[in-house]
């Protein structure tokens, strides 16, 4: 399985691309939520995408974007937040993410995520 981790943020970033390797998942970095799009065109074996939710243009349009376009609304969206912020879960939820995970997070919280959106099953 492949996944898209879009963090312009790299102190963040690590965490996240151990966790995910160590799941046995290819991570893509990208670090400019602008090529996002184009990313996920040429690369259709991406099947998750976890996005940072205060990444450079903002998580909810880019998430509204993905949604909204046929080739790439199919994917599993996961938004990655620093802090129990409903207003930011709930913005989220609304522009389509299919869950979130706060940060610090731990493993075993990570792999339930990923078991409930049935990620590590494929």
């Amino acid at each position: 399985m492949h996944a898209l981790l879009i963090d312009d943020s790299p102190a963040s970033r690590l965490p996240l691309l151990q966790a995910l390797n160590d799941y046995g998942l290819r991570v893509v970095e990208c670090h400019e939520p602008s090529r996002v799009m184009d990313l996920l065109h040429r690369r259709p074996e991406i099947r998750l995408v976890l996005v940072q939710w205060n990444v450079a243009g903002g998580a909810a349009d880019l998430v509204k974007q993905l949604r909204g376009s046929p080739v790439t609304c199919l994917r599993r969206i996961i938004m990655v937040i620093g802090e129990d912020n409903r207003e930011a879960i709930t913005s989220g939820l609304e522009a389509g993410i299919d869950d979130y995970l706060l940060l610090p997070f731990s493993a075993a919280h990570l792999r339930e995520k990923l078991d409930l959106l049935g990620i590590l099953a494929a």
